[in-house]
């Protein structure tokens, strides 16, 4: 796999379920995705943007994140277990994302570093990988 480190650090936000997004979210010019469930709303945003801290029920800051370069075809099977293992083997923990094109690992900062190093090693390439 091709991947390519995002610009921007991430936070991973979660709001009650009846809160509405922030109109300001739309700003985020890199990655920001929204998901909703009985329990509560998930964001992963830019770590610039900031919410108002009334409707805010938890914030873990600190992300990076790769991109997984290419569009993946849907019948592919077993991309992110491969991904998730092999960093997990080296006890780098990760959050997933997925979209319709593409899947997207965050990792800590602190991480960073040896995750790249670790992929590296597994045979994929990172572009722009020197941690920040």
């Amino acid at each position: 796999m091709n991947f390519s480190l995002l610009k921007n650090h991430y936070s991973v936000i979660k709001l009650a379920p009846q809160e509405s997004i922030p109109a300001h979210l739309m700003q985020s010019d890199e990655l920001f995705s929204v998901s909703y469930t009985e329990e509560e709303c998930s964001i992963v945003c830019n770590s610039n943007i900031t919410f108002d801290d009334h409707i805010v029920v938890d914030k873990e800051d600190g992300w990076c994140c790769l991109k997984i370069e290419g569009m993946l075809d849907f019948a592919l099977t077993g991309i992110l277990a491969n991904i998730a293992t092999t960093l997990a083997n080296h006890d780098i923990s990760i959050f997933a994302l997925s979209t319709f094109n593409t899947d997207y690992i965050l990792i800590k900062e602190e991480n960073l570093e040896k995750a790249i190093t670790v992929l590296t090693e597994a045979g994929h390439h990172v572009i722009n990988g020197t941690a920040r």
